[in-house]
């Protein structure tokens, strides 16, 4: 939850998400970062994300296209809003 921006419309929700995630699984994630524009305070990264479970045949394998809206809280980078372009099952 470090990551993510407190002033964030989706800090709630993703800390409550990420809680039943990782109750239930062990999970690895690969980010691949395909480009980052910045403006002033705010920047724009698109990035690739796979997500797999460690000794987990329950959860599907999946990779996502997204992009995270970023904004600076006391001089640090953080994630304020995320959108997914496309999702698939690996």
């Amino acid at each position: 939850m470090e990551t993510i921006h407190p002033e964030s419309p989706l800090y709630d929700s993703t800390r409550s998400a990420t809680s039943r995630l990782m109750e239930r699984y062990d999970l690895e994630i690969e980010l691949t970062i395909n480009s980052v524009s910045i403006d002033s305070d705010t920047a724009t990264a698109d990035v690739t994300q796979v997500t797999r479970a460690v000794n987990s045949a329950s959860y599907q394998p999946r990779r996502a296209e997204m992009s995270h809206e970023l904004r600076t809280d006391d001089g640090t980078w953080k994630v304020y809003d995320s959108s997914i372009q496309s999702r698939e099952a690996l």
